[in-house]
């Protein structure tokens, strides 16, 4: 019947295949798996990394344009304060001398009883004023040199700012040769898949194989046995080799024949044939025909006959007839004789 196990190979090879291929599968899966998480942690550490560098350029970038215009301000103030507290000195220390000078002549005067104790005193009075505004002015000098070396400090500050810049920068480089190696590992995961997928289509290749080593009929008909036509339990077979023959008997019989190529051109498909057939005639009436018609006319010559009286060899044109009915006992492999009038076109 159709499906019914006819031969079974031995599967112990194919079956250590299967596995085989399992084990390949297994290890390119867990392969692609590993490679995918390790893809999946570097684009998240990578994108964090890239956005803290970032952060930290744009932060020493905006740093060192503070110093930048801190000390270009510092460089536009600091001459006029110094120049102006220099003037303020120098004033301040004429006011002196000439109020000096006045009070060593009101002194001088008043001893001679020449000028009165209030102008000495008013005298002396300017003169510490005097002196007083002397200090102060040098004070406000010393400031604005101070100031000077808040220049040097904000030139120093400039230069770490831009230090801290350029180190900025090439953190972010370093970032961005990861990201190159996020597209390596990205090209890796697409292999390692790819290698899945041809592993997974091994095992597949395997399981049919497999599968094939039971060997199904896939009509109803019948085995036919003897030299030729079935192997021996326990035979080796090779690929393409015929195991099993099985007629079926869900298709009706025809009957293989030839025709000479002298006279093929005479042979038409639907053309009637009369058949008998070998193993009949000991029990079938002596009269008795079978009747049928070509089916098919071949298109090539499938062998030579050697005709007796003719010097050459004559090709045969394969034929294939039906048969109008199919009597019981007609077997697969019976010889027959077939009629086709072939005296006209």
């Amino acid at each position: 019947k159709q499906g019914q196990v006819v031969a079974l190979l031995d599967e112990a090879d194919l079956a250590a295949q299967v596995e085989q291929a399992k084990a390949t599968l297994a290890e390119r899966e867990s392969a692609l798996a590993r490679a995918e998480r390790e893809l999946e942690l570097t684009i998240r550490e990578t994108a964090a990394t890239v956005e803290q560098a970032e952060a930290q350029v744009a932060a020493a970038h905006a740093r060192l344009a503070t110093a930048g215009a801190q000390l270009e301000m510092r460089a536009r103030q600091q001459p006029d304060e110094v120049r102006q507290a220099s003037a303020a000195v120098q004033s301040a220390q004429s006011e002196l001398a000439d109020a000096e000078a006045t009070l060593r002549r009101m002194e001088h005067l008043s001893k001679e009883g020449a000028v009165s104790q209030q102008r000495l005193d008013a005298a002396r009075t300017s003169y510490e004023v005097a002196k007083a505004a002397v200090e102060s002015a040098r004070a406000e000098l010393a400031v604005a040199k101070a100031k000077d070396c808040e220049s040097q400090i904000r030139e120093h500050e400039v230069a770490t700012r831009a230090a801290e810049e350029q180190q900025a920068k090439a953190v972010m480089k370093s970032a961005r040769t990861q990201e190159r190696r996020v597209s390596l590992m990205e090209q890796e995961v697409l292999a390692r898949r790819a290698a899945v997928a041809e592993a997974k289509a091994a095992l597949d290749v395997a399981k049919a194989r497999l599968s094939d080593s039971v060997l199904r009929t896939p009509v109803d008909g019948v085995a036919v046995r003897g030299p030729g036509h079935s192997v021996k339990d326990g035979e080796v077979v090779v690929k393409g080799m015929p195991i099993v023959t099985v007629v079926s008997t869900q298709q009706p019989l025809w009957i293989s024949a030839a025709v000479s190529e002298l006279y093929v051109d005479r042979v038409r498909e639907g053309q009637p044939v009369l058949i008998r057939i070998d193993a009949f005639r000991a029990w079938w009436p002596r009269n008795r025909w079978f009747r049928g018609s070509v089916e098919k006319v071949g298109q090539a010559t499938e062998f030579a006959e050697v005709t007796q009286g003719n010097p050459w060899m004559v090709q045969q044109v394969p034929l294939k007839i039906t048969l109008d009915h199919q009597e019981r006992g007609l077997r697969h492999g019976m010889t027959c004789r077939a009629w086709v009038d072939v005296s006209e076109r």
